[in-house]
């Protein structure tokens, strides 16, 4: 359900401190390959834009109602959700 409404992302955020968190230790892991550390910081990068988006600061109120309603909430999930998939991949891959 969290994919489908951006009122479900609004009400649950809390959530997003798990993927966030997983991002964030691949980033800043000195020993995760260097393929790893940019797929992790791009996927945060990426999220905060897009979530940033509906904040009425960057784009102004009406700009912020349209960037919830064209899906920025869920584009933001999905970045994250193939970000950290994407991590899970390449650090099985990588050689110890």
């Amino acid at each position: 359900m969290l994919f489908l409404s951006e009122r479900s992302w609004k009400h649950h955020w809390v959530l997003l401190v798990l993927p966030v968190t997983f991002l964030c230790r691949y980033a800043w892991d000195r020993n995760a390959s260097p393929a790893v550390r940019r797929t992790a910081v791009l996927g945060l990068v990426a999220t905060a834009a897009l979530h940033g988006l509906t904040g009425s600061a960057i784009l102004g109120a009406r700009g912020s109602d349209l960037a919830e309603a064209w899906g920025a909430f869920l584009l933001g999930g999905l970045v994250l959700f193939a970000a950290c998939g994407r991590v899970l991949l390449r650090a099985e891959r990588a050689p110890s």
